[in-house]
């Protein structure tokens, strides 16, 4: 394989949710998985095919959701998770790969009836002159193509607590890297409710945390009114 009989391989990388089970956190989770996994199997076929001059290229992208439940694969595809979900591999491969930046971006369907199995539902719209609002796949290409993605973590990475528990001790909060984010809003909590005053990067425990789970609340905040929550509570109270 050579620049002088090819210029471009084009892929398919889609990702792939966990299917065919009632579980919405599962089918999501997976389909976060799968992002990860997608972005990685890009850069391999780039590792190959770059060093010879050859591009790299999507020809067709997008969720291959293929499930045997109608109803279920109706409620996943109309979800807002299904709008954050997109944002996300869309955030990632422009950020990593460049894709619909510097290398060419195309969604496989324009329009298509949610369907299952083969069939797919494969369309961004469900119907011509669908309102926006009610087509969370539209609605996160129109969001891309402005540039805006929603702030987040990568999938997988999670925040900690570090530090000694306990009355007088200082604990800090480790958070992994942040994209497309703005600005980060810190709470501490005591068994899951906020801690008054408690906002900064660091917390010095007093003697009403004894006896209670510390946690704490991390939201980034992003354009266009884009907010994401992560939290983590210790599995123990402090003593």
């Amino acid at each position: 394989m050579t620049k002088d009989i090819l210029d471009v391989v084009v892929i398919a990388p889609y990702f792939y949710p966990t299917q065919d089970q009632p579980d919405d956190d599962v089918y999501f989770n997976g389909g976060y998985a799968s992002v990860n996994v997608q972005v990685t199997y890009i850069d391999a076929h780039k590792k190959i095919a770059n060093p010879k001059g050859i591009a790299i290229e999507p020809y067709e992208v997008g969720q291959h959701s293929t499930e045997r439940n109608l109803e279920l694969q109706q409620r996943r595809q109309r979800s807002p998770r299904m709008k954050t979900l997109y944002g996300y591999y869309l955030g990632e491969v422009s950020r990593v790969h460049g894709f619909g930046r510097t290398v060419p971006f195309y969604h496989y369907h324009w329009i298509s009836q949610i369907s299952t199995s083969q069939s797919g539902a494969w369309g961004m719209l469900e119907y011509l002159g669908q309102p926006r609002a009610d087509a969370p796949k539209y609605d996160a290409y129109l969001d891309a193509y402005e540039g805006i993605f929603p702030p987040y973590t990568r999938y997988g990475t999670n925040l900690r607590i570090l530090g000694t528990r306990g009355a007088g001790q200082t604990v800090s909060l480790d958070l992994p890297a942040t994209f497309n984010t703005r600005s980060i809003d810190v709470q501490w909590t005591a068994d899951g409710v906020a801690i008054s005053g408690a906002k900064g990067w660091k917390y010095t425990q007093d003697a009403s945390i004894v006896g209670k789970k510390l946690g704490v609340l991390v939201t980034l905040n992003g354009d266009k009114g884009y907010a994401t929550s992560l939290a983590y509570t210790d599995p123990q109270a402090v003593s």
